[in-house]
């Protein structure tokens, strides 16, 4: 092999690296070790169809005092759904012309659950009496009776449960008035009569445990999340029930922190981080049928966003809402220290990758769709989520950060530029920060405003190091849909300095 190159420093060949399209989010692995398309870091972005997008904003609708929740509601006799907001002391129908008194209000500081049961609309809030609506206007939200219909001391009324859920024309509340890990199931179509007989279910009772949450699962099963443990009860269809414990490793972290999609149940943690319940089917022998089970997976689905997850202040985690909305579910959490919920990280179920982090300028009080739209509540304001250019007039500033790239080799190389293909709407502001790695350096590349542009941005580097990432920010309608590096490797040009 010679001494010397035959050549001069002018004849070495670039090596590029790059991405030539976007899969997701991957925090956990080191950065030059993701895979082609995946980012460090995606701040108020989604990631679809192999590309970054800054997400869209939210769009005011109307003015609530006192909010409280949302619910969609679907009256039989009327041809469309609709979305019924709930305050201290009325419920209104978005663009309806609904308006309803609720008898007994709510204090300011009660949190209230509603669901659609029977035809009706039912509150719930921890302390009080259930209130229900039976669909006819002008006839308000009242209390559920405290003596039952039939009235011989083997049935009760509802208890004053916190939350609620409706399955095969049964009404289903937790009977903390019996102990914190108690269900009880109502009689078929009525809301108030509850027979303690065939419909309590004691589950992990004598522990220090608390029924938090109750979903729905396929062939007329029942999941309980508790604090500590989650469970299934089959058949409540019957009321000729079983009960078994699904696993004592997690419990859920509030009465909204899980949403179903399909047969997978999405929740968060009482430890903070996102979990899913996957289905299994398990050959029932000697009956000839198979009964669906639900496993949980080894890791937490979070694995691959474990420094979001650490910024979630646990302290306020009860509060957390989960929500599937349109193959995507949205996990609203406290950041950062709030106190309230402030943030949504959102997964896309199809492709099964994390995309995006969204930060908003308002406290979320309840989150629910009505069709093909996606609602926010907030402080005194109902919004339409993804549907502005702005967070209702505030500018929505995205971050991206990608992986590491090393053109192909551990040894020190000489960066010379970038390459960024990008197509935006409007105006929008773009900023281009390299850092490299070994030595480590940050410069900010380029700084510039683009309108009505798809173009390839050129970027300069000029700095040698073992690996380099690129942080793009800004705000305005972008997309982004390449991104590439340049660089020599060996000799020749590495044993000069720019």
């Amino acid at each position: 092999m010679p001494r010397y190159r035959s050549t001069f420093q002018l004849d070495d060949p670039f090596v590029e690296d790059g991405d030539a399209g976007f899969l997701g989010i991957d925090e956990e692995k080191e950065s030059t070790q993701l895979p082609q398309g995946f980012v460090q870091l995606g701040e108020n972005v989604r990631i679809e169809n192999g590309k970054i997008y800054s997400r869209k904003g939210l769009k005011l609708d109307s003015s609530i005092s006192g909010a409280k929740c949302i619910i969609p509601f679907r009256n039989p006799n009327a041809e469309e759904a609709q979305l019924l907001i709930v305050s201290n002391d009325t419920v209104t129908g978005l663009g309806s012309g609904i308006t309803e008194t609720i008898q007994f209000p709510f204090d300011s500081t009660d949190e209230v659950m509603g669901i659609q049961a029977f035809d009706k609309v039912i509150l719930f809030s921890e302390g009080d009496r259930p209130k229900v609506w039976n669909g006819t206007t002008g006839s308000g939200f009242n209390d559920l009776a405290t003596v039952p219909s039939i009235n011989d001391g083997t049935f009760i009324t509802c208890p004053s449960a916190p939350f609620g859920t409706h399955i095969n024309n049964r009404l289903i509340v937790p009977n903390y008035a019996d102990s914190p890990t108690s269900v009880i199931c109502s009689d078929i179509f009525d809301e108030n009569l509850f027979q303690l007989a065939t419909g309590e279910f004691f589950l992990n009772r004598g522990t220090a445990d608390k029924t938090l949450g109750l979903g729905v699962m396929q062939e007329s099963q029942l999941i309980a999340f508790n604090e500590k443990s989650i469970h299934i009860v089959n058949n409540i269809h019957t009321l000729d029930s079983s009960t078994s414990e699904v696993t004592r490793q997690y419990g859920i972290a509030g009465h909204r922190a899980f949403a179903q999609n399909g047969a997978y149940n999405y929740f968060i943690s009482n430890e903070g981080d996102i979990q899913v319940l996957v289905p299994s089917s398990d050959p029932a022998k000697g009956m000839g049928i198979a009964i669906s089970k639900l496993t949980l997976d080894s890791n937490p689905l979070s694995k691959t966003i474990s420094k979001t997850i650490k910024r979630i202040n646990r302290s306020a985690i009860k509060k957390s809402i989960v929500h599937y909305h349109r193959n995507k579910v949205y996990f609203c959490v406290p950041i950062d220290g709030s106190s309230e919920l402030n943030a949504i990280i959102v997964y896309d179920s199809l492709n099964s990758q994390f995309i995006s982090l969204d930060t908003l300028p308002i406290n979320i009080l309840d989150i629910n769709s009505l069709g093909e739209k996606l609602y926010i509540l907030g402080d005194g304001a109902l919004f339409e989520y993804e549907e502005s250019d702005t967070d209702n007039s505030t500018p929505i500033n995205f971050k991206v950060k990608s992986r590491g790239y090393v053109l192909g080799t551990r040894d020190i190389k000489k960066y010379t530029r970038g390459t960024l293909g990008y197509n935006n709407t409007g105006d929008a502001n773009l900023k281009i920060t390299v850092n490299t790695s070994n030595p480590d350096s940050t410069i900010i590349s380029k700084d510039f405003a683009v309108s009505n542009e798809k173009n390839y941005e050129r970027f300069n580097i000029r700095k040698r190091g073992y690996s380099v990432n690129v942080e793009l920010e800004g705000n305005g309608e972008v997309e982004f849909n390449t991104l590439s590096i340049e660089g020599f490797v060996g000799a020749g040009r590495m044993a000069g300095t720019y």
